[in-house]
């Protein structure tokens, strides 16, 4: 009851607020709530440790941003940035997202993470959509800026993994990437304030981390991969199916070469 009155007393103008206690948070789903918060606590620490006997690493390279650098991936960036602007421009917003800006994005961070009245559950989008942007009067907006920065990303993501795969030729990698920016999922959920284009940049992450830690064995790669599945994970339930098929990829690859990857 303390928790509920907590919660309600940051903001009670909350979607189903009268149901809150009743259907969502109650004795039994509390008690499975710890018992939960135990075992992933524990999984973490032990997460933690392991991760901490990988040989340490820069996590970020030890480089300005210089515009030898930015220049390569500079039409990608602002391919994905017209996309993004325009269709949230020019399209109507949904119902999925302003229902979501309403009655989510626009409450207080704590409530934000802590509770979504529906499965499809964007918990994180959301946290950051209340975190970032609660200075901007319309949280729609503060969410399609969420979506265009992640479809950004995403496209600097594949074109530095096709640069790398083409021995760095840029127009190449600009042909390879527009298939995966131009499809309907991808550009429209660009300009939508929903949570499913961080989600794909998550698992585009995960994937990427995955394939350079099979292919060179960077110790860096794999401290990344829990990072990458964790704000999956936060984004939607499901990327289940994709982390469940890669470690079942993997551990049928160390049985066949025979040789196991423990620290993974």
């Amino acid at each position: 009851e303390g928790l509920i009155d907590f919660f309600l007393s940051l903001d009670d103008c909350v979607y189903g607020a009268s149901e809150y206690g009743e259907r969502f948070l109650t004795a039994k789903t509390k008690y499975q709530g710890n018992l939960w918060a135990i075992l992933g606590g524990v999984s973490c620490l032990i997460m933690l440790y392991k991760i901490s006997q990988i040989p340490p690493y820069r996590l970020l390279p030890n480089y300005s941003i210089t515009w030898k650098r930015l220049r390569p991936v500079a039409p990608v960036m602002l391919i994905c940035l017209g996309l993004g602007i325009g269709t949230s421009i020019f399209l109507p917003p949904a119902y999925d997202e302003v229902f979501s800006a309403v009655h989510v994005a626009d409450h207080h961070p704590f409530q934000a993470w802590v509770y979504y009245m529906y499965p499809n559950n964007h918990v994180f989008f959301n946290l950051l959509n209340s975190l970032l942007f609660f200075w901007i009067p319309d949280p729609l907006w503060g969410g399609k800026a969420i979506s265009i920065l992640a479809y950004v990303s995403l496209g600097v993501v594949w074109f530095r993994l096709w640069l790398s795969l083409s021995g760095k030729q840029s127009i190449l990698s600009l042909v390879a990437t527009l298939p995966l920016l131009l499809q309907l999922p991808v550009w429209g959920f660009a300009s939508q304030g929903r949570g499913y284009e961080l989600y794909l940049l998550c698992e585009v992450l995960m994937l990427v981390y995955y394939g350079r830690f099979i292919w060179e064995g960077n110790p860096k790669d794999l401290k990344r991969l829990p990072w990458s599945s964790g704000l999956g994970y936060a984004c939607l339930p499901t990327f289940l199916f994709l982390h469940a098929a890669i470690c079942g990829l993997e551990f049928f690859r160390q049985i066949y070469f025979k040789r196991f990857r423990w620290p993974f």
